[in-house]
């Protein structure tokens, strides 16, 4: 497999998690009472609708031009209207961990998919269990790093909504002034490889728990 054909199958798996992202989040808005997003037409797989330019294309091109080791990017953010919720401090949390779930979801498939395929009279033929065996690979991996990169408590991340959720209300809006400095400190992070340095051994964990240790 030719390394632009890799290149290739990363980007749009990478596409296609970052749009279940959203629409997972459209999705858990919907079911908390918000309707926004939904009614905007944010639950479709449609990749127009919900591509960002720098975040979906120029910076995952940038760290696979660079050969950075991790690939992360993101997708225009679903609008959503906390006055719709109930408890808008709980449902934004669920709305937000709904993220980062559907990357986990998405590796488990992928897993699940790469177990079954070994089990069959496919897996002797070479070019058969390459082609399958890399798709797997890279959509667990890929979803690995996003589900936890999304977990990061530091905004605009997932993770920092989940955060801000439990705090106290006095240390919330504290902690909500983070916000105008967030993008460019995970931005920093991601791009020196800081994050996945620290991050890196819990990833695998979890790509060897997803594929059974089959990727590594």
């Amino acid at each position: 497999m030719t390394t632009l054909t890799l290149y290739a199958l990363f980007f749009v798996i990478l596409l296609f998690s970052i749009i279940t992202h959203e629409v997972a989040h459209a999705y858990a808005a919907s079911f908390r009472g918000d309707h926004t997003a939904r009614a905007l037409g944010r639950t479709t797989f449609n990749p127009f609708v919900h591509a960002d330019l720098f975040g979906t294309i120029i910076l995952p091109a940038l760290l696979l031009i660079m050969q950075s080791g991790i690939l992360f990017g993101w997708a225009k953010p679903v609008p959503i209207n906390t006055s719709n919720f109930s408890n808008p401090r709980l449902d934004m949390a669920i709305v937000s961990a709904s993220g980062p779930l559907s990357h986990f979801v998405l590796a488990a498939l992928a897993g699940v998919v790469l177990h079954v395929f070994m089990a069959t009279p496919l897996a002797q033929d070479p070019a058969t269990l390459q082609t399958v065996g890399v798709v797997c690979a890279i959509a667990i991996r890929v979803n690995v790093i996003l589900g936890i990169l999304n977990l990061v408590p530091i905004p605009p991340l997932d993770g920092s909504k989940i955060l801000y959720a439990v705090l106290p209300a006095d240390l919330a809006i504290q902690y909500s002034r983070l916000e105008r400095y967030g993008f460019i400190i995970v931005l920093v992070l991601v791009m020196s490889g800081i994050l996945f340095r620290v991050l890196g051994p819990l990833i695998q964990m979890l790509i060897n728990l997803f594929s059974g240790g089959l990727v590594r």
